[in-house]
């Protein structure tokens, strides 16, 4: 489970086919992370965050112009799609524009949801004097050698402060069990 993150479908990836399994029964026998899982995790969803941004604001948009332009919307967005339901019946155009909007209502309900959470996880940190480490390291994509040289301080200290103010993110992402209280 260490290796594990969630994509905003479910999908679960960053791990080979044998552990997908141990993760999936990890999930379904409702385990909570250990101190260490809890960090990767924080890790992980912090690395994902503007890709989940990004997603909600397409979603957004998607399922407003399906909103006002109805099944014609649905068609010029997508003039290959054919559903068909599980007896074999092809889906009318209506019943297609339905589960589109159901899709795309769910996503955005997710998404929403875990941007919300890493934000308020954010909000923690935001007056902390290193809290631009975080921005830098996961949203920007530096690394701690040259966020260092910005910084006008050691590599050393710039990873210290990250690890440090994402061990305060994952307590508010997961609670106790993040302090190592298993």
């Amino acid at each position: 489970m260490e290796n594990m993150r969630k994509s905003a479908d479910g999908e679960i990836y960053g791990c080979g086919a044998n552990e997908r399994s141990d993760v999936m029964k990890k999930l379904l026998e409702s385990e909570q992370p250990t101190r260490r899982e809890a960090m990767r995790l924080t890790e992980d969803r912090l690395k994902a965050y503007p890709i989940i941004k990004d997603r909600l604001a397409d979603n957004e948009e998607e399922l407003a112009e399906l909103n006002e332009g109805g099944t014609q919307a649905l068609k010029r967005s997508a003039n290959s799609i054919v559903r068909t339901s599980p007896t074999g019946l092809r889906l009318s155009d209506d019943e297609l524009l339905d589960v589109r909007k159901s899709e795309l209502r769910l996503r955005v309900f997710f998404d929403r949801r875990e941007v919300r959470r890493v934000e308020r996880a954010l909000e923690l940190i935001a007056e902390d004097p290193y809290a631009t480490v975080i921005k830098s390291f996961y949203f920007g994509r530096l690394k701690d050698s040259i966020i260092a040289q910005r910084l006008c301080c050691d590599r050393a200290t710039v990873y210290r402060n990250r690890k440090r103010l994402v061990e305060i993110m994952a307590h508010r992402l997961y609670g106790a069990f993040a302090q190592g209280w298993e």
